[in-house]
Order: structure tokens, then sequence, then C-alpha cells
């Protein structure tokens, strides 16, 4: 049998888009979370590289980079987070109006 009667597959669909959108919008509050973490990391190695000296300051100084690259990584993350979420949160805007146009008819 095909999924052809609305009553059988949009229930589903709808199912699925508000697991996908609690599941981005945990993910969302973790890598936000982790943002937080990486730019207190970077003020610490800052304050680090400040007291030092040659070939500990260098190091310290390349850990910085890897922190800066960390932070752009995770706010990339952050912003392709915020756009699955929109894009499931619009399904089931569509799928909410569709449902109410079905159940009026």
């Amino acid at each position: 049998s095909g999924m052809t009667n609305s009553s059988v597959g949009f229930p589903q669909f709808y199912q699925i888009q508000q697991i996908l959108d609690r599941f981005l919008e945990k993910k969302l509050v973790q890598y936000n979370h982790d943002l937080q973490i990486l730019k207190t990391s970077l003020a610490r190695q800052k304050d680090t590289a400040n007291l030092q000296v040659g070939k500990q300051k260098r190091a310290t100084e390349q850990r910085m980079t890897q922190t800066e690259t960390n932070i752009q990584d995770k706010k990339q993350d952050i912003s392709d987070t915020q756009s699955a979420i929109k894009v499931a949160q619009n399904n089931l805007q569509s799928y909410e109006k569709r449902y109410q146009h079905y159940a009026h008819h």
C-alpha cells in the first residue's frame, strides 16, 4: 500500500521533523557551550603568552592559532545548525497549515 493517504504519511513526517528540531536544539546548546570553553581557553593562552619569551612563547602562539581555528569551525557548526533548525521549523509550520487544511475538509 502506498503512502498516498495523508493520514498515514503526514504524522510520521511531522514526527521526524519534531525529533530533528529537538535534536538540533540540543546540539546548538552543546556547540554554544563548546564555543565558550574555546574562548576561555584562548584568553588563558593569551595571558600565558604574555608572560613567556622565545621558544615557549612561540609554542603557546601555535596553540592559540589552533584554538582560533577551532573557534571558527565551531562558529560554522553553530551557523549550519541554526540553518538546519530553520528548515525543520519551516517544515513543521507548513505541515501544520496543511494538516489544518485537511482537518477542515
